[in-house]
């Protein structure tokens, strides 16, 4: 049984509807306990119809967008197209980033009968650029006689958290 629509009148004014939970029983409770709307609160329904109208006009520019590149029928709106402004901008970053050759320096040392890797982090007090095989040789050439120094030592226990638990969201994602 449908509920019978709230007064609207100057003399009572707009009346709003409070539903606490979404079965026949919640909307008739929540219709039979309607609030008269304070001068304020058109505020807040105004603001809303301005929201939905900027829903539409920047949805009608982004929905084409998301139709060509993912699937016909979906909508934008102002959160959807800041989320997709994101997303170009970062695939612009990926488009427009330059390949750089660079090398690394690396040697297998023992101490006490232990091995350890050992990265070459400076030489003479700064941070050699090997941007090409013949520098990272011309470097290895010059430090192989010089004694090797460690500067710091990093140790670290590495701690795996298990994955998150099923959420229902990811459930009715996965089962779609």
């Amino acid at each position: 049984m449908p509920a019978e629509p709230l007064p609207r009148s100057p003399r009572h004014g707009f009346f709003d509807q409070e539903i606490g939970w979404i079965t026949s029983t919640g909307k008739l409770f929540g219709a039979s306990r309607g609030a008269r709307l304070a001068r304020g609160d058109l505020a807040a329904v105004t603001v809303t119809s301005h929201r939905r109208i900027l829903d539409r006009l920047v949805g009608y520019k982004a929905s084409p967008i998301l139709w060509h590149s993912i699937k016909t029928g979906l909508s934008a709106g102002r959160v959807q197209t800041v989320a997709l402004r994101l997303i170009v901008e970062r695939e612009r970053e990926i488009r427009a980033f330059k390949p750089q050759e660079y090398w690394t320096i690396e040697a297998l040392c023992a101490k006490d009968g232990q091995t350890f890797e050992a990265a070459l982090a400076k030489v003479g007090g700064h941070k050699p650029q090997l941007n090409t095989e013949s520098d990272a040789r011309a470097v290895v050439d010059a430090v192989r006689p010089r004694p090797f120094v460690v500067t710091k030592v990093e140790k670290r226990n590495r701690k795996k958290n298990p994955g998150a638990p099923f959420t229902t969201s990811k459930r009715c994602s996965l089962s779609s």
